[in-house]
């Protein structure tokens, strides 16, 4: 069974992929994402999202950077202090759009608000191309994949990756 850490690294590039069509490599498709909401760390590894995109083809950015002591503060970057790009956050639309490409289609079928045991959570269906009905969880407090549940990110791996049905 694959680690976790790689079924989300593996979810991360068919995402970001689907959502830049236009990319040619995943390299190119993390370029694309440059951006208001993009991750990346800096060459000191410090973890930095994009809070204002001055000029996204261009040398510089207007950054939000979160420290190692966590505090906030705004700064221009150059292009060259990019270490690694990590791509926008992987929300419930962006996963459905990547859903879609290989999928025929998808509906919400019910939304279940939080109970003494569970959280709010959505359930959604995908319809493939024989009428087969997939159905996914998300859970509508986490707003990221890799805040999913980890039965859920597998799901989504497999139904991205593996062409699999569940």
């Amino acid at each position: 069974m694959q680690e976790l850490k790689q079924i989300q690294e593996e979810n991360r590039k068919a995402i970001i992929m689907a959502c830049n069509p236009e990319a040619k490599t995943y390299e190119e498709a993390l370029e694309m994402e440059l951006g208001f909401g993009c991750e990346l760390y800096n060459n000191n590894d410090y973890k930095i999202i994009i809070d204002v995109d001055t000029n996204t083809r261009g040398e510089d950015w207007n950054f939000i950077t979160r420290s190692y002591e966590n505090c906030m503060r705004h700064r221009e970057i150059r292009r060259a202090e990019i270490k690694k790009i990590i791509g926008k956050p992987l929300t419930l639309t962006r996963v459905l759009i990547a859903l879609k490409g290989r999928w025929g289609g998808f509906f919400v079928d019910n939304i279940f608000l939080p109970s003494e045991n569970n959280p709010a959570y959505a359930k959604i269906n995908l319809l493939n191309t024989g009428d087969e009905i997939i159905s996914l969880n998300w859970y509508l407090t986490k707003e990221t994949l890799e805040e999913q549940s980890e039965k859920t990110q597998r799901e989504i791996n497999k139904l991205l990756i593996c062409n699999k049905k569940i």
